[in-house]
């Protein structure tokens, strides 16, 4: 049977300051190192990409955006060029904003519009530099831990795989966006 001890503990005030001021140690100290995560992020980047080879399917709205992009790349006059879309009948698209358009037409003219990539291409590009903008925001606010999750959660996000996936120009507002904070951010 043990009996409890009655006597009082003494603590020294330097031994105490001393365990206080250590810094705590990382969970994952490789992690601290920015060279540790590249391949991660460059794996988050391409990972949109992989689901259009898996997914290849587009729905209606897409599928008119891409329709604009091979009008620009079918495009006969300048006024053609310049409003992708002017000759359809309804014209669902016409005041949407035409950078989209014109690269994928650009993209469908590279590539050739019976190849896969040719009408997402730029999304795709957009989405992945979108990911890598993400986290650079992140690492400069939080450090590498926080860039890694923040490039997790971005690419497995279903509204950007989305995006990436649409000829639309929802990807490239979205880089541009993030583009104009980075800059913003690294001018602070």
């Amino acid at each position: 049977m043990t009996t409890l001890s009655t006597q009082p503990v003494l603590l020294d005030d330097a031994e105490l300051l001393r365990v206080v001021e250590t810094p705590r140690s990382g969970l994952f100290p490789i992690l601290s190192r920015v060279s540790a995560l590249v391949p991660l992020i460059a794996i988050c980047c391409v990972l949109p990409a992989i689901q259009l080879l898996a997914r290849p399917v587009l729905d209606e709205e897409a599928s008119r955006w891409g329709l604009r992009g091979l009008a620009t790349a079918n495009a006969n006059s300048f006024r053609e060029l310049l409003e992708p879309g002017v000759n359809e009948s309804s014209r669902p698209l016409l005041y949407q904003p035409p950078l989209a358009p014109w690269l994928n037409g650009a993209a469908i003219r590279l590539l050739g519009s019976a190849h896969p990539l040719s009408g997402s291409l730029v999304s795709l590009i957009a989405v992945a530099a979108a990911i890598w903008l993400t986290t650079r925001l992140a690492h400069r606010i939080g450090g590498p831990n926080i860039a890694l999750v923040s490039a997790l959660l971005m690419s497995s996000h279903p509204l950007t795989l989305e995006l990436a996936l649409s000829p639309s120009g929802g990807a490239l507002g979205l880089c541009l966006m993030l583009a104009s904070v980075y800059a913003y951010q690294k001018h602070l």
